[in-house]
């Protein structure tokens, strides 16, 4: 896994849109002032 850094690989909607073309999982990390959440398009075994 890769640190989390602005523009990171699933920032662009057309590379999300490309690897759910191609059945691949994508995520979008969303960080808040004490947190963050993960949110995943794939199934359950992607997580």
């Amino acid at each position: 896994m890769v640190p989390w850094k602005p523009g990171g690989t699933m920032a662009r909607e057309g590379k999300r849109a490309y690897r759910r073309g191609k059945g691949l999982p994508t995520w979008r990390l969303v960080r808040y002032c004490d947190g963050f959440v993960v949110l995943v398009h794939g199934t359950k075994d992607d997580t």
